[in-house]
């Protein structure tokens, strides 16, 4: 009797922590998929707070839109690729953006990858852009919400490497001292080394050079 009093008593604290272990088990984090563009425009995105508002927004080709529902798109960067298409009446039509799985020739863009980070250290995230296999790499300047001279949103470009080869070139602290490097087939470099006034500056400018 006092055996079964045991069983009972372990089986019932059993049943108790049971409802506490199992959805630890059935936690899967839960996505939702949001379409904030319809046109292919570059092979990678980032995020960072471009409008300081404590939300990360996207970056995605010449375009950020802004979280946390990504529907406000703003055009940071010239976006003047289209391309032909014929519909099913066999009428044609142009479209924004470039080809890619949207026509028949399945053709890349000319933005690979994008990276963030405050470059010039003015407490703004500003873009990395490493354009076409081949091409070159330029980071865009945050204009902390303020309009172009020519009253675009455009932000003002500086060119880093006049190329940037192979088809996955990253940018992450290779060498461990707190700086992301440009990790390339043509160059390795300290894209944050700073010039006068502890800012990033351009290639040819300043210290800014290749290492390694």
């Amino acid at each position: 009797m006092i055996l079964l009093k045991h069983k009972s008593l372990y089986w019932a604290m059993v049943g108790l922590l049971l409802p506490v272990s199992l959805p630890a088990a059935e936690r899967t984090p839960a996505f939702k998929k949001i379409h904030p563009t319809d046109q292919f425009w570059a092979e990678g995105a980032h995020f960072g707070d471009f409008n300081h508002d404590g939300q990360m927004d996207l970056v995605y080709g010449p375009f950020w839109f802004a979280g946390p529902d990504f529907k406000k798109s703003h055009e940071y960067s010239p976006a003047n690729a289209i391309f032909k298409r014929k519909k099913s009446d066999g009428t044609e039509e142009t479209v924004p953006g470039f080809e890619g799985g949207l026509g028949i020739n399945n053709a890349y863009s000319d933005n690979f990858f994008a990276f963030t980070q405050d470059f010039n250290k003015d407490g703004w995230d500003d873009i990395l852009i490493y354009g076409f296999p081949g091409k070159d790499a330029s980071w865009y300047e945050n204009p902390k919400g303020k309009a172009a001279a020519d009253g675009t949103e455009h932000w003002t470009r500086h060119k880093v490497f006049d190329v940037v080869d192979n088809e996955s070139p990253t940018f992450g602290d290779l060498t461990g001292d707190g700086k992301p490097n440009s990790l390339n087939e043509s160059v390795l470099s300290d894209c944050c080394r700073l010039g006068k006034g502890d800012k990033l500056v351009p290639a040819g400018e300043g210290d800014w050079g290749a290492s390694g």
